[in-house]
């Protein structure tokens, strides 16, 4: 333990926490006497961790067996073996602990043995004095120093002067017996309090010890409750006994300077608070209306608590700011609970919107702790009320998906149908949201707040904005109405935030989107406003300034176009197959408007996406029509995406999308006419695919066949292999056998190596496939002898073989 120790009083070790006087023996730690001590203490650890230093340097420079004796210094000698002196039990310790030990014995055999012989005064009287005892060995053991000690023994003796309390009590003692429970709980509590806290004043000049204080502070807690429970009034007032008790308790530890049991004393007055503010509140709800608070006196309890909160924050400046907070809302509830009990829902509703309006700017100038704390009160009451307010949000998204979910008409007068959970009726949302909107809009004149004024400038209007809506869709208006309303609160904030690059222009997208979603009830009411909000985003898409709000602009609008031409089209009864080629028609001109007029559009790839998403709709939506139908969807696509893509640079695999799409289709047309010839279904895509390899391999003459040629070959030849060679004398393996003589001779002739390989292996399948029957009629002896000839020949000239093999790979890797 250092000597130097910035929470422990030099004078009487007692715990200090900065401050300039000790709060125990009032030692002055601020004079230039007591700065010369820190500075003295200071020294002495130094002194001290040198000593050390040098003597664990002794310790580890011992020399060994030969060497030679260190010459010897003057000083105190230090322990062979370890710096730490190892830990013995002294003779007096030893003594001490035997002697403690006997009287433990002792007082258990007196106790089992000669207990029930005492009568209740001799029990008592035994009690006592050992009660004095343990006193008396606590202040001597106090007086001498010993901390550890004395807390101990104090803790035992405020124990066992409960046990005497009310052992007394339970023999009639003392008079003790005339009171009740709760009583007698109130006086112990009171004494064990004072006497606690004139022990720990006593004990502050030798030695402070903890345990006289914290059995102080446990004593108010016991006189606390037992004067709450002795009090045969209401709740509220219980709980104030308590509180005034614990308050008062803990007012004269601070004056006397006792913390610790401030502290403890301090906890149960906060808790006392709590019961009694629960009190007033389960009064003022239980008779809420104006003539039970004035007339019948139920009002009060708030009162009284409204006050004895501010007489605190008045007493105590560390408690000014939540003071006011707790009398702001206090007050607040006063205003509340009339209001709401005279109207069910709008009273409530407009006190409070009146209060935080008035409240907000009220207190919009101003700097004190009073102010700030109303301030804490009225952004909870705000909050309050946006949640209360949060029914309406409820009901309008409940609204759209009930109406969504009934089945689809053409009614232009279709409604929106409420929830069964209304706050209340569309004006009292009006009035709320419009309040919570006054009131954002003072608290950002706030001192604390005046940083964000202008990052959030446009909540306000939109708030109110919101709130207008809400009030609009709970009076289950006309879906048409209901979505304008929406897009036009949309519309205003876009405008209000049309210089702003941040988060609110995607909260004004978000707004103009969601019409699109409230009218699938009607579908002519769908294709209106969906024309109107693909019309508004195309207006964000040309004219605001963010990328990112142009992309999403224009894939929006352009998605809400096709999307309104397939329920025109729906409309005007035209058929599924009509339907599907007007979306494609539709997709297509997107694609045109995106690669012509708007070629240098930010958002020109999303115009693209929308269109490519249109035509994926019309392709999987016709999925039920027939084989013939859907070619001619793929067809109407892919010709003029072919088209683009030969006249736009910048778009050239828009030629295989397209190209790919006329495949499914002439594939879907030979399904559709049961043809069963694979060839008509391979040799278009093979020439098409050896075509454009060709001509890749003239404008790239590095590249290789293998990747140029081999789809196209794959294609052309492997299919028609398996028929061939179930019918080998037929027309197909002759086609095939000469289409792999055109493929040889190509590859010997330009030195291509995949139309040589493919060539070679397709000829040799089917001259072995023919030869074959011929050579399995034979006789065997004629093929064996034919084998043993070859194998002769081959091993008289194999080297001549193998020279002749390897050309042979040599020149097939040799082409190109």
């Amino acid at each position: 333990m250092p000597f130097a120790d910035p929470h422990v009083c030099p004078s009487c070790g007692g715990f200090i926490a900065g401050e300039s006087r000790c709060p125990y023996c009032r030692f002055d730690l601020s004079s230039p006497a007591s700065r010369r001590l820190w500075q003295t203490l200071l020294q002495a650890d130094s002194l001290l961790d040198e000593a050390r230093r040098v003597s664990s340097a002794t310790v580890a420079a011992q020399p060994g067996v030969g060497a030679t004796p260190p010459l010897s210094v003057p000083g105190p000698r230090s322990e062979a073996g370890s710096a730490v002196p190892a830990r013995r039990w002294s003779t007096g310790s030893i003594i001490l602990g035997l002697g403690a030990l006997c009287l433990l014995v002792a007082a258990f055999v007196f106790i089992t043995v000669s207990w029930g012989v005492l009568g209740p005064t001799g029990r008592t009287f035994v009690l006592l004095v050992i009660t004095l005892a343990i006193a008396a060995a606590a202040v001597w053991s106090t007086r001498a120093g010993l901390r550890a000690s004395s807390e101990a023994l104090w803790a035992v003796f405020f124990g066992l002067f409960a046990i005497d309390f009310f052992a007394a009590r339970a023999y009639e003692l003392l008079g003790l017996d005339s009171f009740t429970d709760e009583q007698a709980v109130l006086v112990f509590g009171l004494v064990a309090a004072y006497l606690g806290a004139a022990i720990a004043l006593g004990c502050r000049k030798t030695l402070a010890v903890m345990a006289p204080s914290i059995a102080a502070g446990l004593a108010v807690w016991t006189s606390s409750f037992a004067v709450a429970a002795t009090l045969d009034g209401a709740f509220f007032w219980r709980g104030f006994a308590g509180l005034a008790l614990a308050a008062a308790s803990t007012g004269i530890a601070r004056r006397l300077s006792l913390t610790l049991t401030a502290w403890i004393a301090g906890a149960a007055a906060l808790v006392f608070y709590v019961i009694a503010v629960g009190g007033a509140i389960d009064e003022l709800a239980s008779s809420p209306h104006l003539g039970d608070l004035v007339g019948h006196g139920h009002g009060i309890s708030m009162i009284v608590m409204i006050a004895v909160t501010a007489a605190a924050g008045l007493a105590s400046p560390s408690l000014t700011r939540p003071a006011a907070t707790l009398v702001t809302l206090g007050a607040g509830s006063l205003v509340f609970a009339p209001s709401e009990a005279a109207s069910q829902h709008e009273g409530g509703f407009i006190a409070v919107a009146i209060l935080v309006i008035v409240l907000s700017i009220v207190l919009i100038r101003g700097a004190s702790d009073w102010i700030r704390g109303a301030r804490v009160a009225t952004a909870a009451i705000l909050v309050s009320l946006a949640i209360a307010s949060l029914g309406w949000f409820g009901n309008a998204f409940g609204a759209v998906g009930r109406s969504n979910g009934r089945d689809t008409g053409n009614s232009w007068t279709s409604h929106l149908t409420n929830t069964d959970a209304l706050p209340g009726p569309g004006w009292l949302a009006i009035v709320a949201i419009g309040a919570i909107a006054t009131t954002v809009f003072a608290t950002l004149r706030w001192p604390e707040l005046r940083t964000f004024a202008k990052p959030v400038a446009v909540l306000p209007p939109t708030v109110a904005g919101v709130g207008v809506a809400l009030g609009v869709i709970a009076y289950e208006p006309p879906v048409l109405l209901a979505a304008f309303v929406v897009l036009g609160l949309g519309i205003g904030t876009l405008v209000l935030v049309r210089s702003e690059r941040g988060p609110w222009l995607g909260v004004a997208m978000v707004m103009i989107a969601a019409p699109a979603g409230m009218t699938l009830v009607s579908q002519p009411v769908t294709l209106v406003v969906w024309l109107a909000v693909a019309a508004t985003l195309a207006g964000i898409a040309r004219l605001f300034a963010p990328v990112w709000s142009r992309r999403v602009g224009a894939f929006g609008a352009a998605a809400l176009v096709i999307g309104a031409a397939a329920l025109g089209a729906d409309l005007a009864s035209l058929g599924d197959l009509p339907i599907r080629i007007l979306v494609v028609v539709t997709s297509l001109l997107a694609l045109v408007l995106a690669s012509f007029p708007l070629s240098e559009f930010i958002g020109r790839r999303e115009i693209e996406v929308a269109a490519g998403l249109g035509m994926t709709f019309a392709v999987i939506s016709g999925a039920e029509m027939t084989l013939g139908s859907q070619a001619l969807v793929f067809t109407v696509a892919g010709v003029p995406i072919i088209v683009l893509g030969l006249f736009v640079r910048d778009r050239q695999w828009l030629r295989i999308v397209g190209s790919a799409a006329l495949g499914i289709a002439w594939v879907m047309r030979l399904l559709a006419s049961d043809i069963d010839t694979i060839e008509a279904y391979t040799t278009p895509f093979a020439l098409v695919l050896l075509g454009a390899g060709s001509l890749v391999m003239r404008s790239r003459p590095q590249l290789p066949t293998a990747i140029a040629l081999t789809p196209g070959l794959t294609l052309a030849l492997l299919p028609s292999i398996p028929q061939a060679l179930a019918d080998p004398t037929g027309l197909r393996a002759l086609l095939l056998g000469l289409g792999g003589l055109v493929a040889l001779g190509l590859g010997v002739w330009r030195q291509w190596q995949m139309p040589f390989v493919y060539g070679s292996v397709v000829v040799a399948v089917l001259v072995v496939w023919n030869v074959g029957p011929l050579a399995n009629g034979l006789p065997r002896w004629i093929l064996i002898a034919a084998a043993g000839v070859i194998l002769v020949g081959s091993g008289i000239t194999w080297e001549h073989r193998v020279a002749s093999a390897k050309s042979a790979v040599r020149y097939v890797q040799n082409l190109r």
